[in-house]
């Protein structure tokens, strides 16, 4: 082996080793531990606030993304106010607009 093959070699390892430690990893999901339920599971919890997401409906293939958005952007609003668990409305839409509405509650 050359010494520019050798050289050439330990910079291109040190550079690929350098980028890997810059990949970002996905965070773990924060809203995990809320459990979106039925409203007969949480008749012993306390309410703590109302719930209200929206989102506009893509067309076409991804029509189902916006009913999981508005879902996601539920249990991030419960996740502000400290829930445990959410009672959610079915997500209703209104021309391009897709809107849900909910409660959340703390349970022991």
């Amino acid at each position: 082996m050359t010494k520019t093959a050798l050289i050439l070699g330990t910079i291109t390892l040190g550079l690929v080793s350098g980028l890997t430690g810059c990949v970002v990893t996905p965070e773990a999901d924060p809203y995990k531990n809320i459990k979106i339920v039925d409203i007969s599971e949480v008749s012993n919890c306390k309410l703590i606030g109302n719930l209200s997401s929206s989102s506009i409906a893509p067309y076409g293939l991804f029509s189902g993304t916006a009913h999981e958005s508005v879902i996601e952007l539920a249990k991030k609003e419960g996740h502000k106010l400290g829930a445990t668990h959410l009672v959610l409305n079915a997500p209703m839409t209104a021309g391009d607009t897709v809107s849900l509405n909910g409660k959340a509650y703390i349970c022991q």
